[in-house]
């Protein structure tokens, strides 16, 4: 075994308990699948297997040195040679193809800080394979990534004999390992194949605790039902006996004796059917318990409406020099025109500078170079959302991040992020805590509080970090959102859900 995990407890340092009494397994040379929803703690989970964090009860054993690709790293100003420089010597020859693939088309004399989030996230994986670590936990490794990096990826996969243990919603490199791990609200389960069987299981496993429930259920109200009768059968007897009784001719000894019995009857008619109701609600409320809920979003974009004739933005012929480069950015300049509620997605692969036309058409991000050409925008109120969720303050909470710049009461932002998930202490957790779901979750909170709300939202790979079920939920989100929207991703699937209908392609 590379890891092991004995009853182990977790909570942060507020209180709020994440892991109680989990065991674990993990295997050298087996490759591992970790799913679940944004928050149930998969990266908590990988930062104790590698060390980062201790269990505040039980313990975790370690056969072997584990590394850990987390989600998030600000890259360096330095230049990505000097990044990798020293790490070469420790590359195991069986990887020799995977640090190719990796590398290519990454300019080791640009500062890993100008890279894409493509290109940055490709060094920090060549990292990875210099580590000298036997197992190997990868924090959404393919994220940001075109389709060629993510071939190498799988590849990597495929053909390494390391341990690994995968976070990801990517359910083509899901297709890989030998088994998942499911977080969710009843704790860790696990299922002995890939993704594809993952699916089966869980979905005979869904609907077997949904038939308990319902079963369960259905009995409950018998037996409410079951008790309420019998209770009125005996309250009509009595009442009865008690009209009859002076005609009768009884002594008043022989009534009450009779009524004595008859209240005794109802008592024990009364226990006999509360002890059945409550085995019965029992049974219900622990099928409820055992039900596995998927969190998902319910928030709903406000009214958003863009005329079809006003102006998004208009390229003619531009192109973008970094300060320091000797070319342009793009090997064509960009001349493309977007009007009204259209559905645009910018591609090319990592490197071709995406993210810095989606910064030129935002100002987010003050740019250090020379633009030509021209670029006209139409001062449409925009949303911003970046890979880095850079509008978010690391050093302040979920609640303060919203709050700011809203004109609303704690109150209002409070209501409205219990729509992203973020309902009572969660919205007190802080911004450096949160996983990448979590922050995208947050982003969205700002950018809609404001009010009026954006009539453009602009996002690079959204999809990145989000479970499964919330990205159909942003799926359908952005389906019903009337302005217009530019993004970027490599999913296929999501640009289709969106009814994205025109691509620019930068080269």
């Amino acid at each position: 075994m590379a890891v092991i995990f004995n009853s182990v407890d977790f909570e942060w340092s507020n209180g709020q308990a994440v892991f109680k009494g989990l065991s674990l397994s993990l295997e050298s040379g087996r490759k591992y699948g970790l799913i679940g929803p944004n928050g149930v703690g998969k990266s908590t989970l990988a930062r104790l297997a590698q060390g980062a964090l201790a269990p505040v009860a039980g313990r975790i054993e370690k056969a072997c040195l584990v590394s850990y690709f987390t989600q998030f790293e600000t890259p360096p100003d330095m230049p990505a040679g000097e990044y990798l420089s020293g790490l070469w010597v420790d590359v195991a020859p069986a990887d020799a193809g995977m640090v190719e693939v990796l590398q290519e088309g990454v300019d080791l004399e640009c500062p890993c800080s100008a890279l894409s989030g493509g290109e940055w996230t490709r060094l920090r994986l060549l990292r990875q394979l210099a580590s000298g670590a036997d197992f190997i936990v990868l924090d959404e490794p393919t994220n940001n990534l075109d389709r060629q990096a993510r071939r190498g990826v799988l590849d990597f996969v495929r053909m390494t004999r390391r341990g690994l243990l995968i976070i990801s919603h990517d359910r083509e490199l899901l297709g890989e390992v030998d088994a998942i791990l499911e977080l969710s609200n009843r704790g860790l389960s696990t299922f002995g194949g890939n993704w594809a069987f993952y699916e089966q299981e869980r979905d005979q496993e869904r609907a077997r605790l949904a038939g308990d429930l319902e079963e369960a259920t259905r009995k409950r109200d018998q037996a409410a039902r079951k008790r309420a009768d019998k209770l009125r059968a005996q309250e009509k007897r009595m009442r009865q006996a008690r009209i009859s009784a002076p005609k009768t001719g009884m002594p008043k000894v022989l009534l009450g004796a009779r009524k004595r019995r008859a209240q005794k009857t109802l008592g024990k008619i009364r226990r006999a059917a509360d002890a059945e109701l409550g085995e019965k609600v029992d049974r219900a409320r622990g099928a409820f318990e055992r039900q596995k809920i998927d969190p998902v979003i319910y928030a709903d974009f406000p009214e958003t409406a863009l005329p079809a004739s006003k102006l998004v933005f208009d390229a003619h012929e531009l192109n973008f020099r970094y300060e320091g480069m000797s070319r342009d950015l793009w090997k064509r300049n960009v001349t493309f025109s977007m009007n009204g509620p259209a559905r645009v997605c910018v591609s090319g692969r990592n490197g071709s500078g995406k993210t810095t036309l989606l910064n030129l058409l935002t100002g987010f991000r003050k740019l250090e170079g020379r633009i030509s050409g021209s670029l006209k925008l139409g001062g449409v109120a925009c949303g911003f959302i970046d890979q880095h969720s850079r509008c978010l303050d690391e050093q302040s909470t979920v609640l303060e991040n919203v709050s700011a710049g809203s004109g609303k009461s704690v109150a209002e932002v409070r209501n409205f992020l219990a729509q992203f998930l973020f309902a009572g202490e969660r919205a007190l957790q802080g911004v450096s805590t949160l996983s990448g779901g979590e922050r995208l979750r947050a982003c969205l909170a700002k950018i809609f509080v404001a009010d009026p709300a954006p009539q453009l939202l602009i996002l690079d790979e959204p999809t990145n970090n989000l479970d499964i079920v919330n990205l159909e939920f942003l799926e359908s989100a952005l389906s019903r959102f009337e302005g217009a929207v530019i993004v970027i991703s490599h999913d296929v699937t999501f640009l289709d859900g969106i009814g994205v209908s025109d691509e620019l392609q930068l080269e």
